[in-house]
């Protein structure tokens, strides 16, 4: 994942988003998450990922980082989006810009605001605990990654790693 990423462009990047007011993308990101989820056609969904697109690329976001980010609700929501497809095609595709948009919105939010920024800005109005849970959530992201990192380079020490090779990955990792 890209999270050292997003935390490097919010507290290095120069961009009007860059310059809002915490509470105000907060409150902003709010309100498109919940026009998101209350779309029933395509139409609004597009000019929200346009208008969307427009301000990920002005806020001087890397594009591979979007990109790569974009995919992953789109791979976890796959499931029930081939399941929706296969009835419905239009419900299929309300689901992808749904998945995509809102990624894109929580991205714009984090990439463009340092994480300390916004769990202060939430701990105003949520209890203490939560926010607290939050950061030790999002702080815990980066020692699993990391643990992921030194895992991968015991694999690679050990027989190589093979990325389009699972099986051989699984086999390395178990040697005495």
């Amino acid at each position: 994942m890209h999270l050292a990423d997003i935390d490097y462009q919010a507290l290095s990047k120069e961009s009007y988003l860059h310059h809002r007011r915490v509470d105000a993308k907060l409150l902003s990101a709010a309100f498109m998450l919940i026009a998101v989820l209350a779309a029933q056609t395509i139409t609004p969904l597009v000019v929200i990922l346009c208008f969307l697109f427009v301000a990920l690329l002005s806020s001087k976001l890397a594009l591979k980082t979007i990109l790569h980010l974009s995919f992953y609700p789109l791979f976890f929501s796959s499931l029930f989006i081939a399941i929706l497809w296969s009835s419905n095609a239009t419900l299929g595709l309300l689901s992808i810009f749904k998945a995509l948009s809102s990624a894109w919105i929580m991205i714009s939010l984090v990439a463009t605001t340092p994480y300390v920024d916004i769990f202060a800005s939430l701990s105003k109005v949520l209890p203490s605990l939560l926010v607290d849970l939050f950061l030790f959530t999002y702080r815990s992201f980066f020692i699993l990654i990391e643990k992921v990192s030194d895992l991968i380079k015991v694999i690679r020490l050990r027989g190589g790693y093979h990325p389009y090779h699972p099986i051989r990955n699984i086999k390395t990792s178990h040697l005495p």
